[in-house]
């Protein structure tokens, strides 16, 4: 009977150690199959991987080329923003001799006896008969006047004003 039980237990052993190497035959086949499946993976994904840096390092190159092509241009703007404003400086200062020259044309235009100009101490008139010596004549008042609306009307504002009411077409 000892026989027999140790046959049969020799019998159990083997047939488990053939199911466990068949099995792990199996199993390593499994794992054979998963590192190939991964294997391939890991290509595609290397390959994917390498387009995906290439793209991003083009990518790059252009950012820094558009950044290089933004600094140019911001100097290059910087530096016909100080032009024109040296030349709005240059203009304002024509303008002011403009304005400078107008009025003393202006003022040169009248004789002088017709300005009086008064001081505390010297009170210079034309006529014996005027009330006031600092006031101008109504005569010149007038004049002045006269002038002062014709140089409003043909100024550079109402021209423009004027201009945009021309513009209109009435039908």
């Amino acid at each position: 009977m000892y026989l027999r039980m140790q046959l049969l237990i020799d019998r159990v052993n083997e047939f488990q150690d053939e199911t466990i190497v068949t099995r792990l035959k199996q199993g390593d086949d499994r794992l054979k199959k998963m590192f190939e499946e991964l294997a391939k993976g890991n290509k595609e994904f290397d390959s994917h991987l390498e387009l995906i840096d290439s793209a991003h390092n083009k990518d790059e190159k252009q950012m820094l080329k558009v950044q290089k092509q933004r600094s140019d241009a911001r100097e290059h703007n910087v530096k016909y923003e100080l032009h024109a404003i040296n030349l709005q400086d240059k203009v304002n200062e024509l303008r002011e001799k403009l304005d400078h020259g107008k009025h003393e044309t202006f003022f040169n235009s009248f004789p002088e006896e017709d300005l009086h100009i008064c001081d505390d101490d010297n009170v210079s008139l034309k006529d014996s008969d005027e009330s006031n010596p600092a006031y101008l004549s109504e005569t010149s008042v007038q004049q002045n006047l006269i002038r002062a609306q014709v140089e409003f009307y043909f100024s550079d504002y109402s021209l423009k004003r004027d201009k945009s009411f021309a513009k209109i077409d009435m039908y």
